[in-house]
């Protein structure tokens, strides 16, 4: 297994993901809120994390990558408390492989 996520704090709202070493992120879904990420789903090749954030509704988004591809990494911006948008970095699943 490999741990991803929050590993020293253990706040009210951390979530460490555990993904088995043959196991890939292939989608990031979530909700915009007033111009904010709201609530965001990770979704592996064999199961899926969240939703974690707001339950309220809101505007959908889906970041997939193609078939042959992985999710590697996360980027974000934010002007405040808040994250405004989140982007996805993919690599070739062979060039993601340990």
């Amino acid at each position: 297994m490999k741990d991803y996520g929050v590993v020293a704090a253990s706040g009210p709202n951390d979530h460490l993901l555990k993904l088995d070493t043959s196991e890939y992120v292939m989608e990031v879904s979530g909700t915009i809120i007033n111009n904010y990420v709201g609530s965001v789903t990770i979704v592996t090749n064999k199961q899926k994390f969240g939703p974690y954030g707001s339950k309220s509704t809101g505007s959908t988004f889906a970041t997939t990558v193609p078939r042959g591809n992985v999710i590697v990494g996360f980027y974000a911006t934010s002007t405040g408390p808040m994250i405004n948008s989140l982007g996805v970095y993919s690599v070739p699943q062979d060039a993601a492989s340990p």
